[in-house]
């Protein structure tokens, strides 16, 4: 039985960054972060629409699978990719915390 590792998450952004948006990867599932890293490298930095793409590869935790869980992403004016899985009910944290 194969288990869920990593997610490679692909994101389309114009120069400005104001409108990024998250678009398909080829193969969205892997089962080693190693095979997904090899294939974000392998992808293009420019899209079709010549939005440029950032990638990252996002690792879950099997036990979380049967939870609700999301991808949340963002990216930084320096147009670096962060992404994190949560599980739909967890607080977010916040300095004040």
């Amino acid at each position: 039985m194969s288990q869920l590792a990593a997610v490679l998450l692909l994101v389309a952004c114009p120069t400005d960054l104001n409108d990024c948006r998250e678009t398909g990867a080829p193969q969205p599932i892997y089962e080693s972060a190693m095979a997904c890293r090899r294939d974000m490298l392998a992808q293009p930095s420019i899209s079709l629409d010549g939005k440029q793409l950032l990638g990252t590869c996002v690792a879950v935790d099997p036990a979380m699978i049967a939870e609700d869980a999301e991808i949340v992403w963002d990216v930084s004016g320096k147009r670096e990719l962060s992404a994190e899985v949560r599980l739909i009910d967890e607080p977010v944290a916040t300095e004040e915390s």
